[in-house]
C-alpha cells in the first residue's frame, strides 16, 4: 500500500512547486513595476493637468485674472483673460513669470504690460486675437535666448487703477 501512495504524493508536490514558482514570479513582477513607477517623474495615479482650460489666477480690486496654456499653430502659447467686475473703467498692469523646459520662475523679458478695461469689460486671448496683443504670449516673447516651451505661468506685480 505504501507504494501506491508515493506517486500521488510526488505528483501533488510537483504541482505545489509549480504554483509557488508562478506566485513568486508574479510577486517579483509586481515589485519591479512598483519600483519602476515610484522612480518615474510622473505619479502613477495622478490625473493629468488639463491644458486648454482657463485657470483663475487672482482677483485684484474686482478684476479677475485668468491664463491658459494652449496650442496654436503647433506652438504652445499663453493666453490671458481679464474680466472687469467694477462699475468704472480701470487700467491694469502686470509682469509675467514662466516655468519653461530650462528655467523656473523666469521673468518675461517684455517687462510691465498694461491694458485699459471699460466698465464690465471682458477681454480674452485666443489664436485669432488681434485687438490686444498683450493677451497672447508667443514662445519667442518669453526669452530671447532659446525657444521656450511654457510649462507654467504666473502673474506678478499686479496693479489695478480706477480711471474716470
Amino acid at each position: 500500500m505504501k507504494h501506491a501512495n508515493q506517486p500521488m504524493i510526488i505528483a501533488l508536490s510537483k504541482q505545489n512547486i509549480g504554483l509557488r514558482l508562478r506566485i513568486g514570479i508574479s510577486l517579483l513582477l509586481l515589485i519591479f513595476l512598483l519600483l519602476f513607477y515610484s522612480f518615474s517623474n510622473k505619479p502613477v495615479f495622478a490625473k493629468p493637468r488639463a491644458t486648454d482650460a482657463w485657470v483663475l489666477d487672482k482677483i485684484v480690486s474686482n478684476v479677475e485674472f485668468y491664463h491658459m496654456i494652449g496650442d496654436c499653430d503647433g506652438k504652445k502659447k499663453v493666453f490671458l483673460k481679464f474680466s472687469n467686475k467694477n462699475n468704472c473703467k480701470v487700467k491694469i498692469s502686470w509682469k509675467e513669470s514662466f516655468d519653461t523646459q530650462l528655467e523656473k520662475h523666469a521673468k518675461g523679458f517684455a517687462g510691465q504690460k498694461q491694458i485699459v478695461l471699460a466698465k464690465g469689460e471682458f477681454v480674452q486671448g485666443g489664436c485669432k486675437t488681434s485687438n490686444f496683443k498683450e493677451v497672447v504670449i508667443q514662445p519667442e516673447q518669453i526669452t530671447p535666448t532659446y525657444p521656450a516651451e511654457v510649462r507654467a505661468f504666473e502673474f506678478v506685480d499686479i496693479k489695478v487703477t480706477r480711471l474716470q
